[in-house]
């Protein structure tokens, strides 16, 4: 929800599936007064993606231990499409592979986390820190995952 609603305050337009179909209407329902959203069921996904820019894995699909997952056919990913998987572990994860194998552009979600825990650290203690700060958190994090 917090990525459609920030995509929705910087004027894009949100549509919204997953497996539930009552939870993908009340998600967008509760979106819709801060902009263009649409629920969709999830068979619709092929038509959804086909007219994408962006898409944002917001499931833990993929997400240790269970790596192996993809939330959606590799086969609907192209080129031109922008993939932001939030699973921060495994990196890259399946979805990530997939997306960057057809020239996709892949962004995985270690990097929120990293600034989400700054934040939240600058909500908690009034301290800023400093982006090579942050860069370096994720380079170390990388490491640990990866061994």
């Amino acid at each position: 929800a917090a990525c459609a609603y920030a995509l929705l305050r910087e004027g894009a337009e949100v549509a919204i599936t997953s497996r539930t179909p009552e939870r993908t209407l009340a998600l967008a329902r509760r979106l819709s007064r801060f902009g263009t959203v649409s629920a969709h069921p999830l068979e619709g996904l092929p038509v959804l993606l086909a007219e994408a820019d962006l898409l944002v894995n917001a499931t833990p699909v993929g997400m240790h231990p269970h790596p192996e997952g993809c939330p959606l056919p590799p086969e609907l990913l192209r080129e031109d499409l922008l993939v932001y998987d939030l699973v921060y572990n495994p990196t890259p994860t399946r979805l990530l592979r997939e997306a960057a194998a057809r020239g996709a552009t892949a962004i995985g979600g270690l990097e929120m986390l990293v600034w989400q825990g700054a934040k939240a650290l600058k909500l908690w203690t009034g301290h800023r820190f400093p982006p090579e700060a942050m860069k370096q958190a994720v380079s170390h994090l990388k490491e640990a995952l990866h061994g």
